[in-house]
């Protein structure tokens, strides 16, 4: 195991590296991916990275990076989703900071964290992604003409993941007032529809909260993709776990880039922000775990939650109780 001081030299030298190459990289031919907290975002990345012969830009829309943010607020929650209007109008630091995002030139060192090693960085392609982008990520496609995934998992698998983990308790302060109408960039234009459901399920509980606010999250980033649809794949998290070493290269081929020839031969990873236990968990774990985790009251809740937003979702089978 490297000591701290070594650690800290490879990241700084992955940084000068990546600063340097900056310039060289086209965010045409990069990858964008999305997903809410939980989804299998990291897993994804991970893979597409090695399919792609990329290097890895990390969780770059981070609460201690201002410039993500904007500078309307006073305290930027864990939870926080900068909300982009189109070609980044409404916050052009946030567009300007993702632009440098992208092509790896920005110097938070978690945004490298997940590199094996310094040869990465030298690689002239990136795979970003950010749990945090749902509310932008069209304008980063607009703006910077690259391409998406965006992961979507049952959110039965999301909420037993967030409460078996640490996220439960930080985002046990989470507010969908707050979140959704109170900032003052644009965002309550739209989820000004859903008021009296977010001041209802503002009262309810952890469980009830994160449910509602995944539902409008991914009801945002389908709206605002709806006339986009060739810049992005929204793809199901329980179809690709199943057989990701084919389903992966596909969508990578499907949005027109050069995969590996090898790409198909690439091992099944377990995700780098997996928690104890659930390393090289069992794909029966991977998508029906939720049954065992989650009580009948809260399978119900969280379906219950999912159907009052026009029954948003239930087209998916995953949604509905076998």
């Amino acid at each position: 195991m490297p000591t701290l001081k070594k650690r800290l030299a490879q990241s700084e030298l992955a940084r000068l590296i990546d600063s340097a190459l900056a310039h060289h990289i086209d965010p045409k031919d990069c990858l964008l991916i999305t997903g809410f907290w939980r989804s299998g975002t990291t897993w994804l990345q991970q893979f597409s990275a090695r399919a792609l012969n990329a290097k890895t830009v990390f969780e770059p829309i981070s609460p201690d990076q201002t410039d993500a943010h904007g500078t309307g607020l006073k305290d930027v929650s864990l939870f926080h989703m900068p909300f982009a209007s189109a070609n980044f109008s409404n916050n052009h630091r946030l567009g300007t900071y993702l632009s440098k995002a992208v092509r790896s030139s920005v110097a938070d060192r978690w945004t490298r964290h997940l590199r094996k090693n310094i040869t990465e960085s030298f690689q002239q392609r990136t795979v970003l992604k950010d749990v945090r982008a749902s509310l932008c990520a069209h304008a980063i496609v607009d703006i910077m003409d690259i391409r998406a995934i965006h992961l979507r998992r049952d959110p039965r698998s999301v909420l037993a993941s967030i409460l078996r983990g640490h996220w439960g308790k930080w985002l046990e302060p989470l507010s969908l007032k707050a979140q959704l109408l109170e900032i003052d960039d644009g965002r309550s234009e739209y989820f000004e529809r859903w008021r009296s459901e977010i001041e209802f399920y503002d009262k309810k509980c952890l469980l009830k909260r994160v449910t509602a606010y995944w539902a409008m999250t991914e009801l945002f980033l389908e709206y605002s993709f709806s006339t986009k649809r060739n810049k992005i794949v929204l793809e199901r998290y329980e179809s690709l776990v199943r057989n990701p070493t084919s389903g992966i290269p596909a969508i990578l081929r499907r949005l027109g880039y050069p995969v590996l020839d090898d790409a198909s031969g690439l091992s099944y990873l377990t995700s780098a922000t997996a928690v104890p236990g659930r390393w090289n968990a069992s794909l029966d774990d991977l998508t029906n775990g939720w049954r065992r985790e989650l009580s009948v009251a809260q399978s119900s809740d969280i379906e219950s939650v999912i159907r009052s937003f026009d029954g948003f979702l239930l087209e998916c089978e995953s949604v509905d109780t076998p």
